[in-house]
């Protein structure tokens, strides 16, 4: 295809580097759309903390590293096959990206999932201290 290159790339393969590539861009929805628990928030405080409570955006990185995990095991399954020699090793270099891009989308929906955690224990807590406030005479 190109006669600049050592390596013979067809137009899938260059493909699946740019699918590849996109994707790392985004791996972390957790990462970028979550806000956290406001860094000093404790149990003393009455109002609602500004934090991101959803699980929607955890989800999201669980589905993208899932199939992460299908691109990686695909890719490694093609550069065993006889057929596809001369590919070798860019099958291999883009199964171990996409090895390395749905561990990014593994470790942001597991943090994700904890944010959310958090911010719900906070929001309890603030409801409950109001419950209390509310009580006192």
């Amino acid at each position: 295809m190109w006669s600049c290159c050592p390596l013979k790339l067809s137009a899938s393969l260059i493909a699946a580097v740019l699918v590849a590539l996109s994707a790392s861009s985004t791996a972390g929805c957790s990462f970028v759309m979550m806000e956290r628990v406001p860094h000093g928030y404790g149990p003393q405080h009455l109002e609602e903390p500004r934090c991101t409570a959803v699980k929607g955006w955890p989800l999201l990185d669980s589905l993208l590293a899932v199939g992460g995990v299908a691109g990686t095991v695909q890719m490694a399954r093609s550069a065993g096959a006889p057929e596809l020699e001369s590919y070798r090793g860019p099958l291999v270099v883009s199964a171990v990206a996409s090895a390395l891009i749905a561990g990014a989308f593994v470790t942001s929906a597991w943090l994700g999932n904890g944010w959310a955690n958090r911010c719900r224990a906070a929001r309890r807590t603030k409801d409950a201290n109001v419950e209390r406030a509310g009580r006192v005479p």
